[in-house]
């Protein structure tokens, strides 16, 4: 029997964890008889995988599936499991490699040998104990004795009984073996059978440090003759991938923005003055996450693009302003001091609207459950670049203004292409002012479809993802065996 219990999103992990612990532990002792103790799911689960390998032959029959599973079992789990971030392993395939004994009841009869005596030998010939202690001056010895069977043949020589002074070995009355285990599953790659290995991340480890651990751990083994071994999947790929993809688009938008920037204002200086906040109130807002937990994600990133465009308002309204101040000082008063001037002039307004925009993302951090984590990682990315794109236009962008401008830059022509938009804008301006009523009426014919269609647009928790690798789930009957699943599997795959 399995329940699920379901914990307030908010709540932290392994403090639920113990919690369910603390009462899993209550309910014990008041089980019925023959009721095994319960016990709680690992912490790593299906959905922390961050990689999958095989370790298959080198070519067909160089290596037996007991040989596959005895180097995944014995050396690459213990390696893997030594790699910080990894919550476990998920090994499946082969054959478990086991001693078994094969009791032969024709020689147990002929030789007056019981089952329980068998079984007594087999569990007896691998057991260790203490032998007390050896003194030696003021110190002793603890004496262990080692009595573990480490091969098939050290098992078989195990004494079962003593029959008119014969000793009876395990090997009388049974066959001693090297075996595998009893199975439920076949792994197959190709056609071939090979083991597979999911390996799984601690919950709250980083996906792609840990990937890189498992892959240089995997560079560190020399799998044994007649075997390899390779990475099928690698959530890290998935991940740079996703990241890479939204890094380009802030990078395209920035560059996109700088160009619009340099057109419309007409003056290169200015304009790099204007462009220069951008990457600094980036890296001032990553530096802000960092010190309150965050991380660059999709989400983050995806908040730091939304956030280009509107980095370099403020700087713009600083920049414009102190030169048209310059202009208008004609060198009668000092730079810094005109400069100043014009930032203190246009610092009410930039607060005013750098408030507002953070005030639309604050509801974000209100929201509970899944919903809340995800968005809660936009919203701090956003307004943590409007706080630094704040500080940057208030304080950063005035000081590089007053050493880069002079008056000279702010007696300069508009742009082509701002005298072009204004000669274009200024009848339709004029024309509005005239037919007001028209205007109102064109806006509300664009208003009200525009809301019947927002209403009628599918809604969806989050994108579907792609990861660009296909999984095909075939399902046979409940009660068809191993043997026939395997055969319709591989007939599947061929």
């Amino acid at each position: 029997v399995q329940t699920t219990v379901e914990m307030d999103p908010d709540l932290d992990y392994y403090r639920a964890r113990q919690l369910v612990g603390e009462r899993v532990a209550q309910v014990a002792n008041v089980l019925p008889e023959g009721v095994e103790t319960p016990i709680l799911s690992s912490v790593s689960g299906r959905l922390n995988e961050v990689a999958e390998l095989v370790v298959e032959p080198t070519s067909e029959g160089s290596a037996t599936p007991m040989v596959l599973r005895d180097f995944s079992e014995f050396e690459l789990r213990n390696r893997l499991l030594a790699v910080p971030g990894v919550g476990g392993l998920d090994i499946l395939g082969g054959f478990l490699r086991q001693v078994q004994v094969r009791a032969d009841p024709v020689r147990m009869r002929a030789r007056d040998v019981s089952l329980d005596e068998v079984v007594r030998a087999a569990q007896g010939a691998s057991a260790s104990g203490s032998a007390g202690v050896v003194p030696s001056g003021e110190i002793e010895w603890a004496v262990e004795i080692d009595g573990r069977a480490e091969t098939a043949f050290d098992l078989a020589r195990t004494v079962v009984a003593e029959r008119a002074g014969v000793a009876i070995l395990l090997s009388d009355v049974a066959e001693v073996v090297d075996g595998g285990a009893f199975r439920r599953g076949i792994s197959r790659h190709n056609g071939v059978e090979i083991i597979h290995i999911r390996v799984l991340r601690q919950f709250g480890a980083d996906a792609v440090h840990v990937s890189a651990g498992v892959r240089a751990a995997l560079a560190e083994l020399t799998p044994p003759a007649g075997v390899s071994m390779s990475l099928v999947y690698d959530q890290a790929e998935l991940i740079d991938g996703a990241l890479g993809g939204v890094g380009r688009a802030v990078g395209i938008g920035a560059i996109f923005v700088v160009l619009v920037i340099m057109l419309l204002l007409g003056d290169v200086r200015a304009a790099l003055v204007v462009a220069l906040s951008i990457p600094t109130s980036i890296a001032l807002a990553v530096a802000i996450l960092r010190r309150a937990g965050g991380g660059l994600d999709t989400m983050t990133l995806g908040g730091l693009a939304i956030s280009v465009g509107i980095l370099v308002d403020a700087s713009i309204i600083v920049v414009e302003n102190a030169a048209h101040r310059l202009k208008d000082a004609h060198g009668t008063a000092p730079k810094k001091e005109v400069v100043t001037r014009a930032a203190s002039e246009m610092a009410r307004p930039i607060v005013f609207a750098t408030f507002v925009v953070v005030s639309v993302f604050l509801p974000l951090f209100g929201i509970a459950g899944i919903e809340g984590r995800m968005y809660r990682a936009l919203a701090l990315s956003v307004n943590a670049a409007m706080g630094a794109t704040l500080f940057i236009a208030l304080g950063l962008t005035p000081a590089i203004t007053a050493s880069v401008l002079s008056a000279k830059h702010g007696e300069a022509q508009k742009s082509w292409l701002v005298r072009s938009i204004e000669r274009a804008y200024a009848p339709v301006l004029a024309f509005a002012l005239r037919r007001p009523r028209i205007i109102q009426l064109l806006a509300l014919a664009i208003t009200v479809p525009a809301i019947a269609l927002g209403a009628s647009v599918g809604a969806d928790f989050v994108p579907h993802l792609d990861e660009g690798y296909l999984m095909l789930d075939a399902r046979v009957a409940p009660e068809a065996s191993l043997d026939t699943a395997d055969r319709m599997m591989t007939a599947v795959e061929e």
